[in-house]
């Protein structure tokens, strides 16, 4: 790391300063209370803004949006720095919101009722709920906008999730009517989303969740409308959103699946830290609990790891989060176009494959992972460990950022690709971002957060500091192309931002546009996450894998001389009916495979512990998505990836036995390297491709089983 402390050394040596000097060490500021006051500053300045979000809340609920993606550093810095006034004032602005829910039995609905096509109608819910619609007309109500709403209500469970780590006596009067006010709120909209509600009379619970308007079908049939959001996850873990020809994405966690977990997360973890300030019904929580074991399952299988190089060369191990959900998808439409000086026509295409989210999306991913790893010893889940916490920082750190310390900048895409990102998006005119005109996402998005589990970044983020606050003319006229003139309208750039130091006191939209960024950004770097909160206690431990296609548990008793026995009992996702399927005798260690249970569902497992006096206790659940028969067909696998001499193909067909698998290797420019019909005689296709006269690089292989009717591409590099 020798060259980027030298680069930051120099840097320290160029010109005058204007409120700070320059930072050898994000600390620098944080132990200076001046930099406190300059936060102090920019909430004074920018308060207006936000409140203006609340106000305009029910016209547009998009503005909860904003609230949250703009404010949620700086409450986050405010429990952490124990600035319980600054809180104070955040929960008294965010409790102004509820006046902007409409109460109502309506809900208009843009969907596949009983149609072919999408239609407007208003549906009658069974009972009143209160929710976020544009307008605020009960009679007549526009649509629920599920992600401004479910990401404006995990910064509400995540201020109770923080809330409830308090002792009572530190508890404001503010935080305490917080909790209070907003627990009826939570309580309905997320029992609402997840298990639904009966519509029009009917007699089965429905929601307001669908993937039809993808064109998604599985096995031929269009999926279902109108599911509940526990009903989604489930065909999520199976992959049954979508197979054959219907598009990759699908089967996409997206944005609203993550915020719709994490703040249960943070909710239940709020009632299991302190039952006086948490209200949950049992019934209520044994449902939540399930719920909650098939997403966290769901998020662990979307996690794969990436093979990465740290500044010194040393090999590191990375992680994109649904590295293949979003292939195909329009906004990516460019990934692979990376020419900065035009903005590329929607016909000229050149797509990304494997190149996980956006890293505008991808700022959810620090808020959401980390609560769920704070989480996740208390609700007894087991993503993510502090590990893969690591594997996220070190993405950023090594896959995205440039590694170039006088001329910071990140790739637009989370495996490193930088190309144009949402060219002609929503239909607007000349419009697209550029290579690394997402980077601006690196100050506000709280990827300096990520410095707990990688010091790395608390040099790339002084790099990027000092960058902003004090370049040359050459520097500042990189700032001014990447991080302000960082999208393009009408075929040219547009200025949105003007990081000029010192900052101007005219608060213009632009200003403050700057200093909410700023504000963001400052909140971040000086505050290094808690890792995962223990259990009061734990006197066991359970773990849940495959066994091949069975579900094999295997659990420890620290103390098995106070048990009489141990009953595993199983629910699953057709019956969430927890019945007893086998007894032992209680001993230190012990492992079973079920191999009793019915292929295309979720499984749930927990242990009963019955005690000598027969006083019955129970292990945290556990879930398992059985999928054996139905994902691992009609896919191809290549490995090893990264290849070197040789890349192995496999592939596995479903219902034949005699087929071709038409293959073509094509490279970044669309140029094919390779080009055969595979023939097999069996369901199962392995075939060994010498790949010695290729160069290192990315390359793609496109597949298409013409037989079975599917194809699909995936993503492989060479290295030499």
């Amino acid at each position: 790391m020798k060259i980027k402390y030298l680069v930051l050394i120099i840097s320290c040596l160029f010109l005058s300063m204007n409120s700070f000097s320059q930072i050898d060490s994000t600390q620098q500021l944080c132990d200076d209370p001046n930099f406190h006051a300059e936060i102090n500053s920019l909430w004074t300045d920018v308060k207006p803004s936000f409140q203006a979000m609340v106000t305009n809340s029910g016209a547009d609920s998009y503005n909860l949006y904003n609230l949250q993606s703009q404010s949620e550093p700086l409450l986050r810095h405010s429990f952490k720095h124990e600035k319980y006034n600054l809180t104070d004032e955040l929960l008294t602005m965010y409790s102004q919101a509820r006046s902007t829910l409409t109460t109502t039995d309506k809900y208009r609905y843009f969907g596949y009722n009983s149609t072919f096509s999408p239609v407007w109608s208003v549906e009658t819910m069974h009972q009143n709920y209160s929710m976020w619609v544009d307008g605020q007309d009960p009679i007549n109500p526009a649509t629920e906008d599920l992600i401004s709403s479910s990401q404006f209500l995990a910064l509400v469970s995540y201020c109770i999730r923080e809330i409830s780590l308090l002792d009572s006596a530190s508890r404001t009067t503010t935080m305490n009517t917080f909790v209070s006010d907003y627990l009826p709120v939570l309580n309905s909209h997320y029992n609402r989303w997840i298990f639904g509600t009966y519509i029009n009379n009917g007699s089965n619970l429905q929601g307001h969740f669908q993937r039809r308007g993808w064109g998604c079908a599985y096995n031929g049939t269009y999926v279902p409308t109108m599911l509940t959001h526990k009903e989604l996850i489930e065909r999520l873990s199976l992959n049954q959103m979508g197979n054959g020809s219907a598009p990759n994405y699908c089967n996409t966690v997206t944005d609203k699946d993550l915020w719709i977990i994490t703040g249960v997360s943070n909710y239940m973890a709020a009632f299991l830290t302190d039952s006086a300030l948490i209200s949950l019904k049992p019934s209520n929580y044994n449902d939540l609990q399930l719920y909650l074991s098939t997403a966290n399952t769901l998020l662990q299988n979307r996690t794969t790891t990436t093979a990465l190089s740290d500044f010194d060369q040393n090999a590191v191990t990375g992680a994109l989060f649904g590295k293949n959900d979003w292939d195909a998808y329009p906004d990516h439409n460019h990934a692979n176009n990376s020419q900065v000086d035009t903005l590329p026509a929607n016909s000229s295409t050149a797509p990304g494959i494997g190149l996980g989210w956006d890293i505008s999306h991808g700022t959810r991913f620090y808020s959401v992972f980390t609560s769920l790893n704070r989480n996740r010893n208390i609700l007894g889940m087991s993503f993510p460990d502090a590990n893969q916490m690591e594997h996220f920082a070190n993405q950023f750190a090594y896959g995205i950022f440039n590694q170039d310390f006088e001329y910071p900048t990140f790739s637009n895409f989370s495996d490193g690709t930088d190309g144009w990102y949402r060219v002609g998006y929503a239909n607007r005119p000349g419009f697209g971002i550029p290579p690394s005109g997402l980077a601006e996402t690196a100050l506000k998005g709280m990827y300096a957060e990520y410095r707990a589990y990688n010091d790395d970044i608390d040099t790339i983020m002084t790099a990027l500091y000092n960058l902003i606050h004090y370049p040359d003319s050459t520097q500042r006229q990189f700032v001014i192309d990447t991080y302000e003139k960082n999208v393009w309208s009408n075929d040219v750039p547009v200025d949105r931002r003007e990081y000029v130091f010192p900052l101007s006191s005219n608060n213009t939209a632009v200003a403050i546009g700057t200093k909410k960024n700023l504000l963001s950004f400052y909140s971040s770097i000086c505050d290094p996450e808690i890792m995962a909160i223990p259990l009061p206690y734990s006197n066991y431990t359970f773990q849940l894998s495959r066994n091949n296609c069975q579900p094999k548990l295997y659990w420890k008793i620290i103390d098995p001389s106070q048990l009489e026995q141990i009953n595993i009992q199983r629910a699953n996702s057709k019956n969430n009916t927890f019945v007893d399927i086998k007894s032992f005798e209680p001993k230190e260690q012990n492992e079973f495979v079920d191999y009793h249970i019915e292929d295309g569902q979720i499984a749930y497992y927990r242990l009963e512990f019955i005690s000598q006096d027969n006083t019955k206790e129970y292990s945290l659940v556990k879930a398992i998505p059985l999928n054996c028969n139905s994902t691992i067909f009609n896919t191809v696998n290549l490995y090893p990836n990264p290849a070197s001499s040789n890349i192995n193909i496999a592939y596995q067909a479903k219902n034949e036995t005699n087929y071709s698998l038409g293959v073509v290797i094509y490279d970044v420019c669309g140029r094919i390297c390779f080009e055969k019909e595979l023939k097999s005689n069996s369901s199962l296709l392995n075939y060994t491709l010498n790949i010695e006269v290729l160069n290192a690089g990315t390359y793609f292989l496109k597949y298409s089983d013409k037989e079975n009717g599917y194809s699909g591409v995936e993503k492989f590099s060479i290295s030499k």
